[in-house]
Parts: structure tokens; C-alpha cells; sequence
């Protein structure tokens, strides 16, 4: 069993309504594309020494789930922890981690990989060394039943001045609704998935 070790905050990766968009639970090894296979062998090595790799995650079941007696579960850190023991190194430390967070937490050597589903993008591939992606999925926005608002898209949000978007910080999908316009007041940063369907439920929110 996996103990968890709290960053300041945890962060959750959101869906968008009608936009099916291809994404990975993914490893990233911090080190530029010239560099990673020197450095993802040292880092393997390391943790063969150590019989344990430090990873960042975040809390978002089922890809990650972090249970009330501390222990880490869901695809992303199932499939980290499978892949690690096969190449020898047989616990891992999980640590949750924002978002926005992760890259540089990676490149200042916070921890070793991160297994969660950073979105691959080419300013993110100058820096980290992804994974080959091991899980797709679609995205959604979690609304109140009936859709009152007819929010269908992070336009509709951004153009309805009743919508409040929850979101989690640094991440792509805080990128989307900023870059539609959508303005401060507006945009929520959560702190997990579980306090974003709550906010939800209790008005803090009506966009997730």
C-alpha cells in the first residue's frame, strides 16, 4: 500500500462538452528530447538503488484515486506501479500535485516521473519525455441536470454572464476557458474532483 504526501493543492483534469479530444494517463521523465534517454536511465537506475520511485499524480478517480486511509489507487498509478516493478523498483511515493504544477516540479527534481493525463503538447514535449498514451478518453462538462444554461462549448460559457466554470489550475482546460474570454470572476480554481462535484452541487459552481 501507497501513503500519500499532500502538495498544496490537488487539481483534477475537466472535460469539454461535444469535443472529443485524444488524451493519455502518460509518464513524463523530466529531461529535454536530447537528454531523456541519458537521464531516464539515471533516474531508473536511482530507483533500483532506492526501491522506490517518487511520482506525481492527482486526484481524479478513476485514473487516480487517493482513499481516506491514504492509499493510492486508479489507472494511471496501477499501470506506474506495474511497469516500475518490472523494471525492479518495487514502491512507489505519490505525491498530488496541481497541474500546472507537475512539469516543474519535475524539472526541480520534486519527483522522478509524473503518471497522470498531462494533455501532449508540443511546448510540453521540448520539455518533458512522454510515455507512449496507455488511456484515451472523450470530454465533458459536468452541468446541472437539464443543461438550464445551454453552455455547450467554453464560448457559450465565456458568453453567458451567469456561467461559472470550475476548473483546475495550470491546466489546459483553465487555458480554454481564459482564451475564450471567459473573465476571472468566473473562472474557479478547484481543488480536487470531489470539491468541484460538490461545488457543483452546492451553487458554488454551474460548470464543471
Amino acid at each position: 500500500m501507497s501513503t500519500v504526501k499532500e502538495a498544496p493543492a490537488s487539481v483534477v483534469r475537466r472535460r469539454l462538452l461535444r469535443t472529443a479530444a485524444g488524451l493519455g494517463v502518460l509518464v513524463a521523465f523530466g529531461a529535454t528530447a536530447a537528454l531523456a534517454p541519458t537521464f531516464a536511465a539515471s533516474t531508473l537506475e536511482r530507483a533500483r538503488e532506492q526501491g522506490y520511485i517518487r511520482i506525481a499524480i492527482a486526484n481524479e478517480p478513476p485514473y487516480t484515486e487517493v482513499k481516506a486511509n491514504g492509499e493510492v489507487t486508479g489507472a494511471a498509478p496501477e499501470v506506474t506501479r506495474a511497469v516500475m516493478k518490472k523494471l525492479g523498483v518495487p514502491e512507489i511515493l505519490p505525491t498530488v500535485t496541481q497541474y500546472g504544477a507537475m512539469i516543474p516540479g519535475l524539472q526541480a527534481g520534486r519527483f522522478d516521473i509524473v503518471s497522470a493525463g498531462l494533455f501532449m503538447k508540443p511546448v510540453r514535449c521540448e520539455a518533458v519525455l512522454y510515455s507512449q498514451p496507455d488511456v484515451c478518453g472523450s470530454e465533458a462538462f459536468m452541468i446541472e441536470q437539464g443543461n438550464p444554461l445551454g453552455v455547450e462549448s467554453y464560448e457559450d460559457v465565456a458568453d453567458n454572464p451567469d456561467a461559472v466554470i470550475g476548473v483546475c489550475g495550470g491546466c489546459t482546460e483553465e487555458m480554454y476557458a481564459r482564451e475564450a474570454g471567459t473573465p476571472d470572476d468566473r473562472v474557479v480554481i478547484v481543488p480536487d474532483g470531489p470539491s468541484g462535484v460538490k461545488m457543483l452541487q452546492t451553487g458554488r459552481i454551474n460548470v464543471y
